[in-house]
């Protein structure tokens, strides 16, 4: 018997890119998040893009950080503890709006005299594992997918949670493969 024959992608491209490529049916689904600042903006955008939001789970924001960081022994840390250190963000060139951005969890009111822009996880977990700078997010680092020299730590109230989920085209099936794909990762977000 000879091995099956599948083409399966992932990428790793920002918000605006994921919503496109799962529009132009380039993407069978993509994974997001959504926060307080960006999902009514984004609501409207998959209405226009017939889109449909799987919600899979409601997540407190988290700050990342080296093991070693100055903070990194806290319960939980302040927005305003977080000014003093540089902060990672991804950059999103086509996309220079909030209503596309993982860190839009951060208050539009604090100022960063420090920001590093970055274009890939990878660039991103380094500095994070090398630096005193931080990030912000989910708070989700898999076993086996993230630096083990990075830990996440809630951010201390108020702050609006996040929502991890993924779209789909509205009237679209997903294949037994991208709904196994979906399962597994429902499975992995529930542990958060």
């Amino acid at each position: 018997q000879s091995d099956p024959i599948f083409h399966y992608g992932f990428k790793e491209c920002p918000m605006g890119k994921v919503i496109e490529e799962v529009h132009t049916g380039k993407s069978d689904l993509g994974i997001i998040f959504l926060s307080d600042i960006t999902e009514l903006f984004l609501s409207r955008l998959f209405h226009t893009k017939n889109l449909i939001f799987h919600e899979m789970k409601r997540l407190r924001p988290h700050v990342f950080m080296n093991l070693d960081h100055p903070l990194a022994q806290k319960k939980e840390i302040s927005f305003d503890e977080l000014k003093k250190y540089p902060f990672v963000i991804f950059s999103k060139k086509e996309e220079s709006s909030f209503n596309f951005s993982e860190e839009a969890v951060l208050n539009h009111s604090i100022e960063y005299n420090q920001i590093i822009y970055v274009n890939d996880r990878a660039t991103a977990y380094n500095i994070l594992a090398h630096t005193t700078a931080i990030s912000t997010g989910s708070g989700v680092l898999p076993d086996g997918y993230c630096d083990p020299r990075i830990l996440a730590i809630p951010i201390a109230p108020p702050v609006c949670d996040m929502c991890i989920g993924w779209i789909s085209r509205k009237g679209d099936s997903l294949s037994d493969k991208a709904k196994e794909f979906v399962q597994i990762l429902e499975e992995q977000i529930k542990k958060y």
